[in-house]
Formats: C-alpha cells, sequence, structure tokens
C-alpha cells in the first residue's frame, strides 16, 4: 500500500491541549507513521467518540476518510469524507474532499456520482486538473483508454503551463499506445518533449516512442529509441524492456547473433525470461523444434501458458506427442487451451485412442474454430466413432464436414455414415449424389457399393443389393462384390443362381472358394468342408486367400457345431502370422469353449478380445456370461458392472447394467437388487429389459414387500410392457395379488382386461366368494363346469360350498366327480373331504379306506399325516386294533413334533390292548421321557401290572 503522509496541523501539538487529548493525538499520529492503518482506523473512531466536540474533529475525520481510500474500502472512505463536509470544511479542504470522493466512487464504478464530485471542485484550482489527471489514470487502469483520453485530453487543454499538464500528456500518450493508437501515441511524446524537461521521465517516453515506431512497421526508428534507452537507462525497468524488445527485432531480421548479445545482458533479470521465450518463438517458426524446446525448457517451471503451450507444441512436432499431452493440458482454462485441443484430439486419433476422441467430443463445441481447423476435428471424432461403431455420432460428424467442404472424399464419408446410422431415404440420396457427381472415380466406388449394399441387405431390401452388385461386377467381377452378391443371392434362396454365377466363372482358387461360401451360406457344411480343404492342398493360393480360406474353414465348422474342430484350427489361425478378421476368430473360439461348458478357457480368450477396442465391450459383456452361466453370479455381477459403468456401447452399457442387476438378484441379496434395479430404471426409463426388471422387482417383494407394493410394480409393467405375453402375466399377477389382498372389488376391476372368458369367470368367482356374494360365485362355478382347464377347480369350489352348507350328499357328487377325472391338483383334498363325509355318515370303513387312499395315492399331499392318523381313529372305531396301529406307526415316523405325544399314547394302548406289552413298553420310555407325567398312567400296566 502506498504510505499515506498526512500530517495534521502543529496547531494540534500546541501547548494548549488537554493532556489526555495530547497523548491521543501523539498515539495515533505514531501508528500512522508505523504504517499501522488498521489500528490507526480503530483509534482514529476511539478519538472521535472519546471527544465529540474536539476542534481537531474535522481533520481527523478527512485523514480517517483517505486512510479508508488508500485501504481500498471506498464506501467506509466516502461515509467519512461525507462527515467531513459537514464540518465546515475550507475551500480548498472541499476541493480536496471531493477529489478524494470522485476517486471513491470511480473504485466502486459509479461514474455518475463520480463525476458529481468531480464538478464540484473548483475548476481554477489545482485540485481539478489533479482530479482530471486522476481520473484519466483510473481509466486508463482499468482499461478503458478512450474513457481516459477523453478525460487527460481535458486536462491538457485547460493549462499548458498547468502543475498537471506534462503527467497529462504522458500518460495520454500511454492510453493512446494501449488503444492501438500508435501514430497518436508519436504526436502526444513530440508534445510530451516540447514541453518543460523538469521532471521528464525519459525512460518510459523512449521506450513509448520505440515501440510506437516498432509498430508501424518502422524498425529502424524503433530501434534508435530503444538503443537510447538501453544506453541511458540500460538498468531502468524501461531500459530492460527496451532491450527485451530489441532481441525481438534482432530475430525478426534473423540475426541471432546480436539477439544472443543482447540476451547475455539481461543475464539474472526479469526479463530474461522473456527473452527465452522469444528464442522459443523464433525457433519454432524456423520449424529447429529442438532448439525452441531448449530454450523453453529453461523457464517451463514458470508454468505461464504461453510457454506451456510453445512446449507442448515443440514437443508435439518432434513426435513427442504423449509427452507433448502433459502440458497441451495444462492449458486448460488459458486461451491456449483452444489450440491444445486441437492437437490433443490429433495425438489421440494417431494414438488410436478412438474411445477417448468419441468420449470427449462435446470439448470443441467450447471453442469456435476455422472452417479447416473444425474439418480436421469433425473429420477425427467421426473416424473414431466410425472405428468405435458409434454409428450415429460418426453420421453426425461427417454431414458436418461435407455441409463445410462437399468434395469427394467427404460425400465417401457421408454415405457410410447414412449407410451405418441414417435411414434408407438418406443413405439414397447420397449414393445418388455421389454416382452422379464422380461417376469415374475408382478410389472409393467399391468400398461404397460395399456399404450400401451391406445397408440393403441388413434391412432386408435383398432385391436392391442384388441389384447394385450385379451393376459393380457388369464391370468389375471383384471377389468381395461376388461373395457378396452370392450372400445376397444365397438369402433369397436363388442357388440356381449361385451355382450358374460361379459356374460362369472361371475355374479358380477364387471360384473354388466361392463355391466353399455358397456352400456354407446354403448348409451344406460337409460340401464347404471339401471345397476349403482341396484349397488348402494348393501351393499357389496368394496369402490373402489362405488367410480366407482358414477364416472360412473354421466359421465352416462353427455353423457345424464342431467346436473341438474350432478351437483346434482356431487355435492355431490365431498362433500364426494371419490378420483377416482375427477377432472374429478368437470370439468362435471364445465361444466354442462356451459352448463346450469349458468357462475358464472362454474368459481366456474374452480376455483377448477385450484387447481389441472395438470389440471391448462385447468381450467384456462376455466375460459376465461365462461367470453367469457358472452360476457364479457374484463374479458375474463384477464383469456386468464394468461394461456397465466403462463400456462405450450405448447397447452394451444397457445390457451390462440390466445383467449386473439380474445376477445380483440371483445371489439373494435382495437389498441391493432392489437398489440396483432403480437405479437401472432411472438410467433407462424406457429400456428393453424393464420388463424384465419388473418381474425380478415382483418377485423380490413377494419375498419381502407389502402386496399393495406388488400390485403398484405388476400396474407399472402392465401399462409399460409391449409385449402381449407378459401383458396378460402381469394383468394375472394384478389380479392374484388383489385376491390375495382380499382387494375383491379393486380385482373385480381388473378381470375383464383378461382375454380368456373361461379365466375371466375363475377369478370372479374367487372375488364374489370372497364378498359374499354367493350366489355370483355359484353361477361362476356353474359356468366353469364345461372347461377343460377350470373343470376340477369349479368341482372342488362346490364341493367345498356344500359341505360347509353341511349338504353332504351334493358335496359327495362334486367331490366324487374329481376322483373320476384323468388329472387334478385337487384329488387329494377331494379324496380328503369324501373320508370326512364318510366320517360324519358313520361309515367308519369307508372313511378309513379313503383316509389310507390319500396318503398312499398323494404321498406328497400336505393331508397325509392327517390322513394316516384318521385313519387309524376310523379302524379303532370298527375294532380293527392292529390296521389302527400301523396306521399310526405310520405317522409316528413322520416326526412331527405337534403329534409325538399323542401318537405314543396311541401306540402304547393299543399294544396294550392287544396284549403286545413288549411293544408297549418301548413307546412307553419314550414317553416317559417326552412328558413323564402323562406316562404315570400306563405306569402299572408296563412295570409289574397286568395287561
Amino acid at each position: 500500500m502506498k504510505k499515506i503522509v498526512i500530517f495534521i496541523g502543529a496547531v494540534l501539538l500546541s501547548s494548549q491541549l488537554m493532556a489526555s487529548q495530547k497523548e491521543d493525538l501523539n498515539f495515533l499520529e505514531q501508528l500512522y507513521k508505523q504504517g499501522k492503518y488498521n489500528i490507526a482506523i480503530d483509534e482514529s473512531q476511539n478519538f472521535i467518540n472519546k471527544y465529540p466536540d474536539s476542534k481537531y474533529n474535522k481533520n481527523i475525520i478527512i485523514r480517517l476518510g483517505k486512510t479508508y481510500y488508500f485501504e481500498g474500502d471506498y464506501k467506509n472512505s466516502i461515509k467519512f469524507l461525507q462527515l467531513a463536509l459537514t464540518k465546515d470544511p475550507s475551500d480548498d479542504e472541499k476541493n480536496d474532499i471531493n477529489l478524494y470522493l470522485m476517486r471513491d466512487y470511480a473504485g466502486l464504478n459509479d461514474y455518475k456520482t463520480a463525476y458529481e464530485k468531480l464538478n464540484l471542485i473548483e475548476k481554477d484550482s489545482d485540485y481539478y486538473q489533479k482530479a482530471l489527471l486522476d481520473l484519466g489514470n483510473h481509466y486508463l487502469d482499468t482499461g478503458k483508454y478512450v474513457e481516459a483520453q477523453d478525460e487527460l485530453i481535458k486536462l491538457v487543454k485547460l493549462d499548458p503551463k498547468g502543475k498537471y499538464y506534462k503527467d497529462g500528456v504522458i500518460s495520454l500518450a500511454l492510453s493512446s499506445y494501449n488503444n492501438s493508437q500508435y501514430v497518436k501515441t508519436i504526436v502526444y511524446l513530440d508534445t510530451y518533449y516540447k514541453g518543460d524537461s523538469k521532471d521528464r521521465n525519459y525512460p518510459l517516453a523512449n521506450y513509448l516512442y520505440g515501440s510506437s515506431y516498432y509498430k508501424i512497421n518502422e524498425p529502424l526508428k524503433a530501434k534508435g529509441y530503444f538503443k537510447k534507452v538501453i544506453d541511458l537507462y540500460g538498468n531502468s525497468t524501461y531500459g530492460k524492456k527496451a532491450r527485451l524488445t530489441m532481441i525481438e527485432l534482432d530475430l525478426k531480421d534473423k540475426n541471432v547473433q546480436l539477439a544472443q548479445e543482447g540476451l547475455e545482458k539481461l543475464k539474472g533479470t526479469n526479463e530474461e525470461g522473456e527473452a527465452f521465450k522469444l528464442f522459443g518463438d523464433y525457433y519454432v517458426v524456423e520449424k529447429d523444434y529442438n532448439k525452441a524446446l531448449s530454450y523453453y525448457g529453461k523457464i517451463i517451471k514458470s508454468n505461464r501458458s504461453d510457454i506451456n503451450y510453445g512446449y507442448a507444441f515443440a514437443l508435439y512436432k518432434l513426435g513427442r506427442e504423449k509427452e507433448s499431452l502433459t502440458y497441451f493440458n495444462k492449458l486448460k482454462g488459458t486461451k491456449f487451451y483452444k489450440q491444445s485441443v486441437y492437437y490433443i484430439f490429433a495425438i489421440y486419433y494417431k494414438d488410436k485412442n478412438y474411445k477417448w476422441v468419441v468420449n470427449n467430443r462435446n470439448l470443441i463445441n467450447n471453442f469456435d474454430y476455422d472452417k479447416e481447423d473444425i474439418i480436421t476435428l469433425r473429420t477425427i471424432i467421426g473416424n473414431s466413432a466410425l472405428e468405435t461403431k458409434n454409428y450415429k455420432i460418426a453420421r453426425v460428424n461427417y454431414l458436418k464436414v461435407y455441409g463445410l467442404k462437399g468434395n469427394k472424399e467427404n460425400l465417401y464419408r457421408v454415405i457410410i455414415g447414412e449407410a451405418k446410422a441414417g435411414s434408407l431415404e438418406d443413405m439414397e440420396k447420397a449414393y445418388k449424389d455421389y454416382y452422379t457427381k464422380y461417376l469415374d472415380d475408382t478410389t472409393n466406388k467399391k468400398n461404397i457399393y460395399l456399404v450400401v449394399g451391406e445397408r440393403y441387405y441388413n434391412e432386408k431390401e435383398l432385391p436392391k443389393a442384388e441389384a447394385l452388385y450385379k451393376s459393380y461386377i457388369e464391370k468389375d467381377r471383384d471377389t468381395t462384390v461376388l461373395s457378396n452378391l452370392i450372400s445376397v443371392l444365397l438369402d433369397e434362396k436363388k442357388y440356381d443362381e449361385v451355382i450358374t454365377l460361379l459356374n460362369s466363372m472361371d475355374v479358380s482358387n477364387e471360384n473354388i472358394y466361392l463355391k466353399g461360401i455358397a456352400s456354407m451360406g446354403m448348409g451344406k457344411y460337409e460340401e464347404a468342408e471339401k471345397y476349403f480343404q482341396e484349397l488348402n492342398e494348393k501351393t499357389d493360393l496368394s496369402n490373402g486367400l489362405k488367410e480366407k480360406v482358414a477364416f472360412n474353414e473354421i466359421k465352416n465348422y462353427f455353423l457345424w457345431d464342431k467346436y473341438n474342430k474350432v478351437i483346434e484350427l482356431g487355435e492355431k489361425y490365431i498362433g500364426s502370422e494371419n490378420t483377416y478378421e482375427l477377432p472374429e476368430i478368437v470370439d468362435r473360439v471364445a465361444l466354442s469353449y462356451f459352448r463346450l461348458d469349458k468357462m475358464d478357457l472362454a474368459r481366456e480368450y474374452f480376455g483377448k478380445l477385450k484387447l481389441i477396442e472395438s470389440y471391448e465391450d462385447y468381450a467384456q459383456f462376455q466375460m459376465g456370461e461365462t461367470y453367469y452361466n457358472d452360476k457364479d453370479y457374484l463374479k458375474a455381477a463384477e464383469e456386468y458392472k464394468k461394461v456397465a459403468e466403462n463400456g462405450i456401447t450405448p447397447e452394451y452399457k444397457e445390457k451390462g447394467f440390466y445383467w449386473e442387476v439380474n445376477s445380483i438378484y440371483n445371489t439373494g441379496k435382495y437389498g441391493e437388487y432392489t437398489e440396483k434395479a432403480k437405479e437401472f430404471l432411472k438410467l433407462y426409463p424406457n429400456s428393453q429389459f424393464k420388463d424384465n426388471i419388473l418381474i425380478l422387482n415382483g418377485e423380490v417383494l413377494a419375498r419381502e414387500g407389502s402386496i399393495e407394493s406388488q400390485i403398484k410394480n405388476y400396474e407399472d409393467l402392465y401399462s409399460n410392457t409391449q409385449n402381449p405375453l407378459m401383458k396378460e402375466d402381469a394383468l394375472i399377477k394384478i389380479i392374484q395379488l388383489n385376491d390375495k389382498n382380499n382387494s375383491y372389488d379393486k380385482g373385480l376391476e381388473w378381470v375383464d382386461k383378461l382375454s380368456n372368458k373361461e379365466q375371466q369367470e375363475y377369478f370372479k368367482s374367487k372375488f364374489y366368494m370372497g364378498k359374499g356374494e354367493t350366489e355370483k360365485a355359484l353361477e361362476s362355478y356353474g359356468n366353469l363346469l364345461s372347461s377343460n382347464e377350470y373343470k376340477d377347480y369349479a368341482l372342488i369350489s362346490l364341493g367345498n360350498y356344500w359341505y360347509g352348507q353341511n349338504n353332504l350328499q351334493k358335496a359327495k357328487e362334486y367331490y366324487g366327480e374329481i376322483s373320476n377325472l384323468d388329472t387334478s391338483e385337487y384329488k387329494d383334498l377331494a379324496a380328503y373331504q369324501l373320508a370326512n363325509i364318510y366320517e360324519k355318515e358313520g361309515d367308519y370303513a369307508l372313511a378309513a379306506r379313503n383316509y389310507v387312499k390319500v396318503y398312499v395315492m398323494y404321498p406328497q399331499s400336505k393331508y397325509t399325516l392327517e390322513s394316516e392318523i384318521k385313519a387309524g381313529e376310523n379302524y379303532e372305531k370298527i375294532n380293527r386294533y392292529k390296521e389302527a396301529l400301523d396306521q399310526y406307526k405310520e405317522a409316528y415316523k413322520k416326526n412331527n413334533k405337534s403329534y409325538e405325544k399323542f401318537l405314543l399314547e396311541k401306540m402304547i394302548f393299543l399294544n396294550l390292548k392287544i396284549e403286545n406289552k413288549e411293544e408297549a413298553k418301548v413307546y412307553y420310555e419314550k414317553l416317559v421321557k417326552l412328558d413323564e407325567k402323562s406316562s404315570e398312567k400306563y405306569k402299572e400296566f408296563i412295570i409289574g401290572g397286568t395287561n
């Protein structure tokens, strides 16, 4: 901060002051002298509060206002200076106060009030000239050069002999220079030199002269002034600046020796670093990047953006791209970042890091590049997107490039983009444009026909693909095009034409190869094998065809499901120098191991496939599949997660995330599953897997959630799914859950949406019975008696109803009909209920028979145990104790704790009844251990008593 020297008049220290005031004023004075301004501010305010009527308060308030100004606290400065104006200041004091107020308001950018304060200063006073100078310099310091010139011109027009005239002129020259008005600068400097030479700033003036002449391309005059500054004021700030500019001029003249001498003179100064940069820039222009690098390297630690850029550019030009990346990336947020981004994209593209280019493509939208640069950048992005199979991104960028530069190469790229991701109409339009403009093109013609034909093929526009390929082979019987034509003809089932086409060709290796392809396409794998083996025995195959034969032989075995053969030949193919469709062979080997259930080996090859960028997402997904197939769901989830989070291909990102969620479900971690499922649906609200997620949600909710939440889940599935089968399943779930929840009215609202009328009656009967609307339920049961699917349900329901009404005869009729059906899930219940009816009717023998029938015919029935016990009870009633005992023994073997005591007592009693005391004792001892008190009643019969 500027040192403040604001003295209080000597009168403040006169002997007439009271001792305390004198002491406080002395303390205040010392605080200012020692630069303790913050304390001085506090002490000044304390003084004013302590001595409110002191005649010295005005001076203290003025000084306080000025102190706040120099501290940059303009608002408090204004507060105290305005207060000072109320203390009856003199005219000079008013002028001085308004001068500072003008500065304060200018500092706050409140120029309206600043000018008001300026206009309150007496126009013929030095204060007014000083105010104009200060306001002009304020504008100069804040980069408002036009406004600065306006105020400074007012100043110099006032009085050529004024106190601040000379300062006004040099400031005017400086503001003109900064405003790029170099001729005006020279004119003002000439005026400056005509005035009084006292206190003239020669270093600045001569430096401005030199710089202005340099800017208007008069280097000789510029050098003269710079030399004058160097010779007379070499160690001054402007002397060093002049020497620096001289180095720049010498380098511009390619006078490196003189520039080096100038550099030596700047050794150890702050300007030395700037001189190094000038040399670095010079050698970049001269394309001597090693020397440029050496100079930039001397100052690279300064971390200046312009130096980092020069250093990065030199590294880039020397082919040290990866090193240059570090420095280009440092330039984020600087004016050099725009061009750095250009080179960053070029570096990643050259390094084949297409994934990075695609992921960061939007970075270029932050900058306004010239036409050629944006063409290059968008071509890089389009090509990278094509490499990573992000065809929509490729298409968008190719279209933009073609819009900027409509030449043959860019139209070729547009056709590729449209073929991969555009509409058929747009592709055909682009192709027609190419065909019209570049009919004689041979460079891209084949690729265009192939990519357009492939799109037709994929869209099942086979006649169009056929016509396209045929038009090409009329002039050029290219093997690839012929092969594609054969594929189209095979898909069209035009086998005769395929054979005709092949037989019309000269007998050659290519012909045999295509016959193999055709046979393979027709599913004649054995025939294809013969063709490929015939070619393998030949010694005149080109390397290219040899690779294709080897590839298609493996492909043929794969289609033939001969996976061991695929593995044998595939591993040999991979281990050789073959490159044709190598990733696909790696994939076929991996899939063969997968299909042979050799998951470890499948993972080994999918791991290799992951290293190929365009296969990375697919291979990572397949890694998850191998673990899923192994039922190692935890590991599967980990692998799927990798593609979900790090993949580029939207398809695999979504699939990976879904199967990660699915795997977590299969681990039984339902809480984690629920969170992940929510995250999935939020990220992919319209996913093809949404239905599956909702179904799994239903399964989880069935285990852990409320019925209401389950219903809500299936309602969402019903509303959103486009799959009619899933829609019907969701509807049934909704109805079933409403039934389970006793929400009969709500359930009935959904029933009519069912497409199956019998199903409607089935659920209606349940809901009507639940609501107590018996007549309606019985009507529905009656309607279902003619149904093949629901007849047994109707019979059991009617049987149960009449049984509940104690109309045993009617109940018996319906239960009996179930017994006569070939199959029914209710046969055990019907038999059990018939037994209950016979028991009620007192026909204990028939009752016992039917109870036995239940557990003998339906051993998995939930009525088995009860049937065994009831059979025993009914045999007892007709005194068939041995049969009864057999029933109880069978029941006892079930180890049901609820019936253990009952059955033990029954077996003790019946064994005693049939005088089998030995066996009775066995069961008695068990009863003693189980319930000693209950055993007491048998003690005398077992131990020493009579039977």
